[in-house]
């Protein structure tokens, strides 16, 4: 078999299969976009949460951002998530994601106004009556309004 190009890195790899680069690291970034300041992911995304999703393996997916922190920095303590500064689940910079403890993850959330009920800035009294109770109503005031849950005033 006669070695090719890899697709990203120009450089002539041994073809074992149908793969068009000569890595994973080199089929990994030739997925993304790193035209702007946001490098953006252009392949299969997560359903559930909109992060890009890059598999290693068919039966265990990593979300891409991950990816772009251990090919650039190494690996991922335990604990540890990958945050990104700029808020953009496609994003893939290596520049624009850090990390942190999910405590991290939650004050950088709340800090960016990303928590609970901020999507709703057009109906704060009804937000705030929807999450002031725990019971049946108070869900089903939550539904009504687009707040997926309601939550006691401690949280807002």
């Amino acid at each position: 078999m006669a070695a090719i190009l890899c697709g990203y890195c120009g450089l002539g790899f041994q073809r074992k299969g149908r793969e068009k680069e000569c890595s994973v690291s080199c089929r990994f970034w030739a997925k993304v976009n790193k035209q702007g300041n946001c490098w953006e992911w252009q392949a299969s995304l997560f359903t559930t949460t909109g992060y890009g999703q890059f598999a290693l393996t068919s039966r265990h997916p990593e979300t891409a951002h991950r990816m772009a922190w251990v090919f650039t920095h190494g690996s991922i303590p335990d604990g540890q998530f990958v945050l990104h500064k700029c808020d953009n689940r496609k994003c893939c910079n290596p520049d624009h994601l850090f990390l942190g403890t999910p405590q991290d993850n939650m004050v950088d959330m709340v800090r960016k106004g990303r928590h609970v009920g901020t999507r709703n800035h057009k109906f704060p009294e009804q937000v705030k009556k929807a999450r002031s109770g725990r019971t049946k109503l108070a869900w089903e005031r939550a539904k009504a309004i687009g707040i997926s849950r309601p939550c006691s005033e401690q949280y807002s």
